[in-house]
Order: structure tokens, then C-alpha cells, then sequence
């Protein structure tokens, strides 16, 4: 078997970059979803704002990775 060419190798990446972007998407729709009433932790609302801020710094760390393979 050959060895992927850099353009290969690239496209790759950037094709795993796109979908752990969308997984992050999923996950931060999960955290807005309504769940069933008294099943809620009593901090959910810090921790669920919490985590869409960590989604949102994460997918923003993956735009920064693609913009350097673009470049």
C-alpha cells in the first residue's frame, strides 16, 4: 500500500475537523433541549451554560486548526 500524498493527508484531516465540528454542534443542541420536569441536577443551568461556552471554545480551536491547513 501507498503512502497518502500531503494533499491526501490533508483533505483527511480536514474531513475529521468537519466532523468533530458537527459532533460538537450535536452536543451543544442536546445541552438546549428541553428534558423531563424534576430530572434536572440543581445546578444544571451553570453547568449547561458552562459547557456551551466549552463547545463554543472548542469549535472555535477546530476553525483556528482548519484556517492553518488552508493556509
Amino acid at each position: 500500500m501507498s503512502q497518502p500524498t500531503y494533499a491526501q493527508l490533508r483533505a483527511n484531516a480536514l474531513a475529521e475537523l468537519n466532523k468533530a465540528r458537527h459532533h460538537l454542534s450535536e452536543a451543544a443542541s442536546w445541552l438546549r433541549s428541553d428534558w423531563a420536569e424534576g430530572t434536572s441536577p440543581s445546578n444544571a443551568g451553570g453547568m449547561f451554560s458552562e459547557g456551551a461556552v466549552r463547545i463554543g471554545q472548542a469549535k472555535d480551536r477546530i476553525d483556528q486548526a482548519k484556517n492553518e491547513l488552508d493556509g
